[in-house]
């Protein structure tokens, strides 16, 4: 196997496992690995989508989707956006980052989307600052918007 696929020998061992049973270390890892698991699948197929358009044309997109059981929208966004990133992951699977692949999502609309993608993994940023921090260059007017929450004991209500 090549060293650019990601191995799930792990996950596999807690298939047919309560898992309400594992401790938060568990459940952590385990939601880690899944996590990947899910980049890694996205990158591919987009990955596929794009060798399939490219071989066959655009219009194979749907065909393919239908065979391998993908909603056609999905798998026409996993190439857009590996298409925006092709030059700065190279021919490597995965990007060399801890970041989702909804973070390149959302910086793949963005102009300079690989530069976005080296301030949030420097920063630290969720999807969600790097979302705001987009919004914030492209309209510096833009203000977030504010989400009360209230505590269920209490009912302190605060905005986050």
């Amino acid at each position: 196997m090549s060293d650019l696929v990601p191995t799930f020998s792990n996950l596999e061992s807690y298939a047919g496992q309560d898992l309400n049973n594992l401790e938060w270390e568990e459940l952590v890892s385990l939601g880690m690995e899944a996590r990947t698991l899910k980049d890694f699948s996205q990158w591919l197929l987009g990955k596929l989508a794009l060798a399939v358009e490219k071989k066959y044309g655009s219009d194979a997109i749907g065909k393919f989707a239908k065979e391998i059981g993908v909603k056609k929208s999905s798998l026409v966004v996993y190439r857009w956006v590996v298409k925006q990133f092709e030059k700065f992951i190279g021919s490597k699977l995965l990007p060399q980052s801890h970041l989702p692949f909804s973070a390149y999502q959302v910086a793949a609309g963005a102009e300079n989307p690989s530069e976005w993608i080296r301030k949030a993994a420097d920063n630290d940023w969720s999807v969600e600052k790097l979302a705001a921090e987009i919004k914030k260059h492209k309209d510096p007017h833009y203000q977030p918007k504010k989400k009360t929450v209230v505590c269920p004991r209490c009912k302190f209500e605060f905005e986050i």
